[in-house]
């Protein structure tokens, strides 16, 4: 069984096809790229340590900006040939939405703290798997105090 914040995330997968990039489904619900794409993944909040869901009335507003009848957001949808299976919601993000995302963060990040981000960047895409490289990165482009450095 799916909890809401999955079946949204599933259902903005689907908007987000349907739109042609999570640019764009941000633009209709007066959002950032940055956000949209955060409720997409899942992202942790850095509060809680929970996955990031979107609360009811915002759900109701990116129906109705979309045009879908209210509640569409929150009934899970078949995926691709109707067996239920959904794509993974970051294979809906064009590489432009990531850019996008990716230099939202650094704006958002020290000055200094920058040129270690992109050395992080190019250690992750070397090795995307390594779960100390992407922690090591989400504490700086959360701001978190704990260690940001290469590991």
């Amino acid at each position: 069984m799916h909890d809401i914040d999955e079946i949204r995330r599933a259902n903005l997968a689907i908007l987000v096809r349907e739109f042609g990039s999570v640019a764009a489904v941000a633009r209709l619900a007066d959002r950032t790229p940055s956000q949209v794409s955060q409720w997409l993944n899942g992202s942790k909040n850095s509060a809680t340590g929970k996955p990031r869901g979107m609360l009811k009335d915002t759900a109701r507003y990116i129906e109705r900006v979309t045009g879908k009848p209210e509640g569409w957001l929150d009934t899970f949808h078949s995926g691709p040939g109707e067996t239920g299976a959904q794509e993974p919601p970051i294979a809906a993000a064009t590489e432009r939405d990531i850019a996008s995302v990716l230099a939202d963060a650094l704006r958002r990040m020290p000055a200094g703290l920058r040129p270690a981000a992109g050395k992080l960047l190019e250690s992750l895409a070397a090795t995307p798997e390594d779960p100390h490289l992407k922690e090591s990165l989400a504490h700086m482009i959360t701001g978190s105090k704990r260690d940001g450095g290469n590991r």
